[in-house]
């Protein structure tokens, strides 16, 4: 008998699957290389910045691996104050409500 058999036809259908799987995978690993999420560094992790301003009082800044500032505190006239208020922030925001106010 001439033709194809079915386990003939069942090898080439596996076959082609697995091909398109491939396929399919390495369009989406070239999709997420290039145009996907970026991975923050773990050597450049999120940081406080002490710094003094036009005025010379001590500020400190909340800084994300990626440069954005995400929050800058008010003036202080003295170093230990500021260094007190990072402390305080480290040591009270785990358990900080998140309360909406209007104005």
């Amino acid at each position: 008998m001439t033709g194809i058999h079915f386990v003939d036809l069942l090898l080439i259908v596996y076959s082609s699957l697995i091909i398109i799987i491939i396929i399919v995978f390495v369009i989406f690993y070239i999709y997420g290389k290039y145009f996907g999420k970026k991975e923050v560094k773990k050597d450049m992790p999120y940081k406080f910045e002490i710094f003094k301003d036009e005025k010379e009082e001590f500020r400190f800044r909340f800084v994300a691996p990626n440069g954005e500032i995400m929050l800058q505190s008010e003036g202080y006239t003295r170093k230990e104050k500021c260094l007190n208020a990072i402390d305080s922030i480290q040591r009270n925001s785990a358990e900080a409500e998140i309360k909406e106010v209007e104005k």
